[in-house]
């Protein structure tokens, strides 16, 4: 790789971590978006895919806080949705998306187009992505080489959470981007 076009952020990312202060995992009861409030009922339902609880539960042990499980809303349009809201110990709540990585037909290897969909398919419900590879091999290497690709192709900002198994791996974003605490007023905090 001769340009690397993403940064580790891991260490900013942390400094404001309070694991020992977790309020745990809750599920809204409404989620207000665009305006619009959505109660949790048949139509807007919270539905959980594979790992998702305990990946909450992952994150909080690291970062302490709290964390809503948001609903999918059901309307007249499809309104993409975040899966948490993250409201931490200090500063202000944002959302989480939580993507697990499997290659194809859940084969345990996985190419980099795998990697760069799963963040571009999150543009539009939060600008914070955690992923969870822990159901494929990947090297270090290889997974260094796919960020790089990754964020080579994105055309906004993002920060990527890569956990595997129960390992924060680290925490990334594009080289471009300000630092997490900059972001406060920007778009990262919804």
């Amino acid at each position: 790789m001769d340009i690397i076009y993403y940064k580790d952020i891991t260490n900013e990312f942390l400094k404001n971590a309070k694991p020992s202060v977790n309020f745990g995992v809750h599920f809204a009861k409404s989620i207000t978006k665009d305006g619009i409030t959505y109660r949790v009922n048949k139509r807007n339902r919270i539905n959980i895919r594979n790992h998702e609880i305990e990946n909450a539960y992952w994150f909080l042990s690291i970062m302490g806080g709290k964390i809503i499980i948001l609903p999918e809303i059901a309307s007249k349009e499809y309104i993409k949705m975040a899966d948490y809201k993250y409201k931490p110990v200090k500063g202000k709540a944002y959302f989480i998306e939580e993507k697990e990585v499997f290659g194809n037909d859940n084969s345990i290897i996985v190419g980099r187009n795998c990697i760069y969909h799963k963040i571009k398919d999150s543009k539009n419900q939060s600008d914070v992505i955690l992923l969870d590879i822990s159901n494929v091999i990947l090297s270090k290497l290889n997974l260094h080489y796919y960020l790089n690709y990754t964020f080579k192709f994105l055309n906004y900002s993002v920060i990527v959470i890569i956990k595997k198994n129960n390992r924060l791996i680290g925490i990334y974003t594009n080289k471009k981007r300000a630092t997490p605490s900059d972001q406060a007023v920007g778009p990262l905090y919804k």
